[in-house]
């Protein structure tokens, strides 16, 4: 693609009437099971000296089910945790490396204690630590660790031709963007069960009422940022007729809300993920949504070569679906519609606009960020129109782009 400043669109960002955006607060997805007895007690922001202390506290009467494990702002390993009534002993390991923990865990399994829940954090040191919860059972019970998107797959599908499915997974992106999956599988198990990885909120809604339909439920829920910084989840379903429920994108208030509501007719927390600095806080994102109207060589593309922080400058790519030079329309926005236009459709309210001739083999465009903080956690839409005598009415249509505009610390 030909690379060429662009300044038009630096001021016509500066026109669109932007506001300031709320602080950064974690996002939380909870599950809850009808009539449970499993009297658990939920616990956020413990610093490891107190997981270890309350886990301590908590026996024998209660044990670790759940615990997610982040950095906050000033760089402390904090846990979010969740103890259940139960018979099964539970350890818990803090502050592992990857290769700890795979030791640990076959220490562990000769005392029949398998690994039940697992969550890390990336530290600023690029060490990536862990804490992992041990429960006795009766194995065996498969882990893997590390493995990308394809290698996860191939032992998911292996697992499951063997009857096995898995009970706990961890999913990360490492400092390359490349998703990796840490996974326990429980070994001859005859339950059935779905998995599925990468969906938005929207699309995760929509497979928990097929899966429900189907006779499944959800098991445990996974939260984790793609590479571009887009929130997505990852979800065990698997055949039970238990009364269940759920809520996503809950703030740490409305969670403590909903517990208590729940606890009053029968429903009780079983599961959390949660995401730190999620929505309108400081982690940048982008990403294609919507569909797009093909051209003569498909739809043209429209993509960020990087995170959009605030006082940078990175490259909008906008290929070119004619294979010629043509005239390009770049429209951008904040507010979501449909507006019908060429046969297909602008997914946005357009504030601002321009117009250029685009290159052959499309363009990559650098563009200046404002340093602007305010803006932090703004959402600007943005969509290409250019000249195509291969769309059905001369007129080719990119995605709607989303720009989820963060801040370095």
């Amino acid at each position: 693609m030909n690379k060429r400043p662009i300044h038009v669109l630096a001021l016509a960002m500066l026109t669109i009437p932007w506001a300031p955006s709320a602080v950064a607060e974690a996002e939380y997805a909870a599950f809850f099971i009808k009539n449970s007895t499993m009297d658990q007690e939920f616990f956020v922001g413990l610093t490891t000296f107190d997981l270890q202390l309350e886990h301590a506290s908590q026996q024998p009467d209660r044990h670790i089910k759940d615990v997610e494990t982040y950095y906050d702002p000033a760089g402390v390993l904090r846990h979010d945790v969740t103890f259940s009534g139960g018979s099964n002993p539970t350890s818990v390991l803090t502050e592992q490396t990857q290769a700890e923990v795979v030791a640990a865990a076959a220490a562990y399994a000769a005392n029949n204690l398998y690994i039940s829940d697992l969550s890390s954090a990336l530290g600023a040191d690029g060490v990536r630590r862990y804490t992992v919860v041990f429960r006795w059972e009766l194995g065996p019970y498969a882990t893997f660790f590390g493995q990308t998107k394809s290698e996860f797959s191939a032992t998911r599908q292996e697992q499951g031709n063997a009857g096995n499915w898995p009970a706990v997974m961890e999913i990360t992106i490492d400092s390359d963007g490349v998703k990796r999956f840490d996974s326990v599988f429980k070994v001859d198990s005859i339950q059935p069960w779905y998995h599925a990885t990468d969906r938005s909120e929207a699309d995760f809604q929509v497979l928990v009422q097929q899966q429900s339909n189907a006779g499944r439920e959800v098991a445990y829920v996974e939260q984790y940022r793609n590479k571009n910084g887009v929130v997505k989840y990852a979800a065990l379903f698997v055949t039970d007729s238990t009364n269940r429920m759920h809520a996503l994108g809950l703030t740490k208030a409305e969670l403590d809300v909903l517990i208590f509501v729940n606890e009053g007719v029968g429903f009780e927390l079983v599961d959390v993920a949660s995401l730190q600095g999620v929505g309108s806080g400081e982690q940048p994102s982008w990403d294609n949504d919507q569909h797009g109207l093909a051209g003569t060589n498909g739809v043209p593309e429209l993509t960020l070569s990087a995170l959009p922080y605030l006082g940078q400058t990175i490259d909008l790519n906008i290929g070119n679906s004619s294979g010629a030079p043509a005239p390009c329309l770049f429209l951008m926005g904040l507010e979501q519609a449909d507006l019908p236009f060429a046969g297909g459709s602008i997914w946005f309210d357009p504030i601002t606009s321009f117009a250029f001739q685009l290159p052959a083999g499309g363009a990559s465009l650098p563009v200046a960020l404002p340093s602007d903080v305010t803006l932090t956690g703004i959402k600007v839409r943005c969509q290409a129109a250019q000249a195509d005598a291969g769309a059905p009415e001369g007129i080719s249509l990119s995605q709607q782009l989303i720009v989820v505009l963060g801040r370095l610390e």
